[in-house]
């Protein structure tokens, strides 16, 4: 009771029971041997003692058995603070690798045509992103290298080299300055340019490498004859890649191009790609040549208009990439809100940076609830939910605005449903989504904040719980292995799936499922093991939510050796107490007690010392004070 923070020694109390089932703790059993030994001021030291489960996580999990869970199988199920989250049939995507809605069953549901877009890997608040804006040109031709070449990107000065690469990223150029001579200049520049206005706001992006910090020219040189010439002298990093993005007003018409050069010593070789050139004062996502107004468009049978949760991740940018009119939309389901729909659109407001939800219902009157405060720029969870109860938003797990009973609309107006803009080429939110998440029903208040406060993807395009990879690099020659594991039959599955390293984990050979009592996949006679390294995941699913999923034993034998991947019992300490009184409760089988540490009990004692010191820390003060209450350096 009271804080007894695990480690602390300066928690205040601790309650003690014991069990006392055979009476040893009695105070008239003089058959005991802890007969008058049950004092007040006795020492206690305690420790917390737990189950740190290393290779399967976790081996138990707790049902929320405040929630109704609906009918089904139910899995890809995640923990969460101890507990497990059963998804109720949803739609969900990460915008990892594509846009496709998943389902907890395993369907997907494919954008409809018309969807436009870029995936922004490594980009978004969990993985990779979406990015929904509107159309724009690009003034650099061949930016991302896709056609394998230098195809509008001629030589610039003399006496280096240069290379088309694969990157995460695709293809993208690398630059090498010769290490032997520093007397050259050389580098590569677009053919292609774009035509601006004197005035006009003109924005370079482009994503750029160092194999080695150094430094690179990255010039916008408006032609002809490089009249204007603005330089970004730009140093990369641990050898990561960064987005380079520069904002530049034309002094005079002119036409801009670009120029990725080394002219001095400091470089020594770059990589970049993904160079757009825009006539606007921000950088919107990489497309070479002219692009169309971007939007996501989904059949509108993923939306119920009875009674949903949408949620997502959305990173508001800086004002300068919205105009001063037009909604910014995330989801929709109508491009407009006249009496001839039954709209629904959850939106951001340029003017204010306000978060709304407007729903019009079959009685034709707009209900319209925001947020209080604008939202401000970077990543935020917004969320809105409706049903006949109540329509609602979040921001950042907390409910901002609300409506009690609204006239929901019954029918949608559109056979779609559109993210991130309307479908005629308006109201673009010009940023990034990510874990976007569909329900059919309203989620609670306590649901949506756990969903912001474990700040962890909703669920990932690979399901399951990871294990700790296992070393196997002593086992060098493999003669056979198994695998085997117990689970709780009782409309419940467990799947095993293992992926194996043949080179120490630098590239893998993909996850498979396992059989119980088969053999681990991709292991085989003879194999060499001695740079090997073995990754293993569990799914549970259960059709019986009044029934706790559990995975009671996982077993690898490789060789004839057996490797249980059992938690261990770790014991951390909470201090040293000194008890009180023991009392033994007539009719109960147990003895307690409420130990207090001496730091709490120094709170009731007074402190004196006439002997004047100087110099000293406040931890050898400290020292003297507890020697003086009679503690011993080991306490």
């Amino acid at each position: 009771q009271g804080s007894l923070p695990v480690g602390n020694i300066s928690s205040n109390e601790i309650d003690i029971r014991l069990v006392n089932e055979d009476g040893k703790f009695d105070a008239g059993n003089r058959q005991s041997p802890l007969y008058q030994l049950l004092k007040p001021n006795r020492r206690i030291k305690a420790w917390l003692g737990t189950y740190i489960d290393y290779d399967i996580v976790p081996t138990e999990f707790l049902v929320d058995t405040d929630t109704e869970w609906n009918q089904g199988v139910l899995t890809d199920v995640v923990a969460v603070d101890g507990g497990l989250e059963l998804w109720q049939p949803e739609y969900y995507a990460n915008f990892d690798n594509n846009i496709n809605l998943t389902k907890n069953d395993g369907t997907t549901i494919s954008p409809e045509s018309g969807a436009i877009y870029t995936l922004r890997p490594n980009e978004g608040k969990f993985g990779g992103c979406v990015a929904v804006e509107e159309g724009t040109e690009n003034g650099v031709q061949n930016g991302d290298f896709s056609t394998g070449d230098f195809t509008g990107w001629p030589i610039w000065g003399s006496g280096g080299t240069r290379t088309i690469v694969q990157t995460e990223y695709g293809n993208a150029a690398k630059i090498t300055h010769p290490d032997s001579d520093y007397s050259y200049s050389y580098g590569i520049e677009s053919t292609k340019g774009i035509s601006v206005q004197a005035g006009e706001k003109v924005t370079v992006s482009f994503l750029v490498k160092g194999d080695r910090p150094n430094y690179a020219y990255l010039m916008l040189s408006p032609t002809p004859n490089h009249a204007i010439n603005n330089q970004i002298r730009y140093k990369t990093l641990n050898n990561g890649w960064e987005r380079g993005v520069y904002t530049w007003t034309a002094e005079k018409n002119c036409s801009v191009g670009f120029l990725f050069a080394y002219s001095d010593t400091d470089f020594n070789e770059g990589i970049f790609t993904q160079v757009q050139i825009e006539k606007k004062p921000f950088a919107t996502s990489f497309v070479d040549g002219s692009r169309e107004d971007g939007v996501l468009i989904y059949p509108n049978s993923v939306l119920s208009l009875k009674e949903a949760t949408v949620a997502a991740w959305v990173k508001i940018p800086p004002s300068t990439h919205w105009y001063a009119t037009h909604y910014r939309r995330i989801i929709s389901n109508a491009n407009s809100s006249s009496s001839s729909y039954n709209s629904l659109i959850f939106y951001i407001l340029p003017e204010d940076k306000k978060l709304y939800l407007d729903l019009k219902g079959d009685d034709g009157e707009r209900q319209v609830i925001s947020s209080p405060e604008a939202i401000s720029e970077g990543w935020h969870y917004l969320a809105a939910t409706w049903s006949s109860d109540e329509m609602a938003i979040y921001v950042d797990g907390v409910k901002v605005a609300q409506r009690a009973n609204p006239v929901l609309p019954s029918l949608h107006p559109n056979p779609w449903v559109a993210i991130g803009a309307r479908t005629d080429g308006m109201d673009h939110i010009n940023s990034l989504i990510d874990e976007l998440l569909i329900l059919p029903y309203a989620a609670t208040k306590e649901e949506i904040a756990r969903w912001y406060e474990q700040s962890l993807p909703l669920q990932r395009s690979e399901r399951g719980n990871r294990t700790q990879q296992y070393n196997l690099s002593h086992i060098a020659t493999v003669n056979d292995s198994v695998i085997s594991w117990q689970e709780t039959l009782n409309g419940q599955t467990a799947t095993i799936e293992t992926n194996l390293s043949i080179d120490g984990g630098n590239t893998w050979l993909g996850w498979k499922e396992c059989t119980n009592g088969g053999n681990i996949p991709d292991i085989t006679a003879g194999m060499d093991l001695s740079n090997a390294i073995l990754d293993i995941r569990q799914t549970l699913s259960t059709n019986d939510t009044t029934v706790t999923p559990r995975l009671e034993q996982l077993k690898i034998t490789i060789n004839g050796i057996e490797y249980f991947p059992e938690p261990e019992l770790k014991y951390i300490p909470l201090g040293t107490f000194w008890s009180g009184d023991w009392t033994a409760p007539e009719g109960e089988i147990y003895v307690q007690t409420t130990g207090r540490d001496r730091l709490e009990l120094l709170s009731q004692s007074t402190y004196s010392n006439s002997q004047v010191r100087q110099n000293v820390t406040l931890y050898e003060l400290a020292i003297d004070v507890l020697e003086d209450y009679g503690l011993e350096s080991e306490d």
